[in-house]
């Protein structure tokens, strides 16, 4: 089995060699608030602003302080299975990340293979300045609120020295009183 097989978290290690392994992880990261931010209508390439980032928060109101993740729904899940997807991403971009670690949000992640440019990944080695985690291919993104919080658990395998890990993911979605599920 690859570490980085399937819905997966890539640890600090995987691009700095002096980083943390996925065993090292700290539990208090495996579940926290999450939101979910869906950019699909963009095109394979496009980048995620901080500003965008920050906008969305704002319109619903969440204090980024309260996260501990956002997921990106980028478009990439829809072509799962297809020859488009492992060449579908948006760029999560370095200045993003940047301000999400600022807030102290750690980890993000995608519905893609990818969080950036292939030629360079610069938001993967971003992990060589601040430890960072990121989760990849995710899938039913497109299920999640995007008005408000959910409780998001993300459940690595303890792989001793690996640089990722397959994850389970799962979203708690609290109902409004006014709202059914």
């Amino acid at each position: 089995m690859s570490d980085h097989a399937g819905t997966h978290i890539d640890s600090p290690i995987h691009f700095n060699p002096e980083g943390t392994s996925i065993d090292q992880i700290p539990l208090d990261l495996m579940i926290g608030n999450a939101v979910m931010q869906d950019f699909s209508f963009k095109k394979s390439g496009d980048t995620v602003t901080a500003q965008e980032v920050k906008e969305r928060l704002d319109r619903i109101k969440v204090n980024p302080k309260d996260l501990k993740y956002i997921l990106f729904r980028t478009g990439a899940a829809e072509l799962y299975n297809t020859d488009q997807y492992l060449s579908y991403y948006l760029e999560i971009h370095v200045e993003t990340v940047e301000w999400m670690l600022d807030q102290g949000i750690f980890i993000f992640g995608v519905d893609a293979n990818t969080c950036d440019h292939a030629k360079d990944k610069a938001t993967h080695m971003l992990m060589r300045k601040r430890p960072c985690y990121h989760i990849e291919n995710l899938a039913n993104l497109e299920k999640l609120p995007q008005d408000r919080m959910f409780t998001f658990i993300c459940a690595p395998l303890l792989l001793k020295g690996s640089s990722a890990s397959p994850i389970r993911a799962l979203a708690m979605i609290h109902q409004n009183k006014s709202q059914s599920i």
